[in-house]
């Protein structure tokens, strides 16, 4: 799971302490704060009122990634459709990026553009999410850093053999994003979603299992007799 551990402190003097495990790191300073509550994206919208859309629309290629969590998340080939860009019959040509590559928890992939006019823009991806039959991919959403709202926390892209435009929040008419005019990022964080509470459930029976594994490991060995009656309580 990506989630946030939260910790409880009692008033006055507390102790922090830190063991080392396996390799080293650098500590600049440590900081206790409050995790800030995201607006809904209906909240957000009120927030913005009186906002106007934005002028045109901006195109980003996917490939050129401004920044990203992994080396192996480089650009790729694909020529199972003609209109992703560029497309050439001749050469092979890089134009598109993720993939199987980018299906790990916690990977992610910035890109940098500009707006021209401060106001509410949608943001559409071009996209074909083919992976694993059935199978909806999560991704949290930040604009400049940033999660903007409640919603951005988990969008779902779901399963689709074809290359199609993926209108994010299309199930509320599209989100609407409210950019200032100049530079920005969209940042696509990979996250396990809804099945977040379902492995942390997970790891847990499975770390239990493993204690009651070794308990009887124990006591029988890693041969059993098959001749003695073992009395396990």
């Amino acid at each position: 799971s990506d989630k946030v551990l939260e910790f409880s402190f009692q008033k006055g003097e507390n102790t922090i302490e830190l063991r080392y495990i396996s390799e080293p790191v650098t500590i600049k300073s440590i900081r206790l704060y409050h995790k800030a509550e995201l607006p809904t994206y209906e909240e957000y919208l009120k927030q913005q009122a009186g906002a106007q859309p934005g002028e045109k629309p901006e195109k980003i290629q996917a490939e050129k990634a401004y920044l990203k969590s992994e080396a192996f998340l480089f650009p790729l080939n694909d020529r199972s459709s003609p209109a992703n860009e560029p497309s050439s019959l001749e050469y092979i040509k890089l134009n598109v990026i993720g993939s199987t590559n980018w299906s790990e928890p916690k990977q992610w992939i910035t890109w940098k553009f500009s707006v021209n006019k401060s106001g509410f823009y949608q943001i559409a991806l071009r996209e074909k999410q083919s992976a694993e039959a059935g199978v909806n991919a999560n991704k949290k959403l930040l604009i400049d850093g940033e999660v903007p709202f409640q919603e951005a926390e988990n969008i779902v892209i779901p399963y689709d053999r074809a290359w199609k435009m993926y209108v994010i929040g299309e199930d509320h008419d599209g989100y609407r994003f409210y950019l200032t005019e100049g530079e920005h990022t969209i940042t696509l964080y990979n996250t396990v979603g809804e099945l977040g509470d379902v492995l942390s459930e997970l790891n847990t029976v499975i770390g239990e299992l493993n204690d009651v594994y070794r308990k009887i490991r124990m006591l029988i060995g890693s041969t059993p007799d098959p001749n003695r009656d073992y009395k396990i309580d």
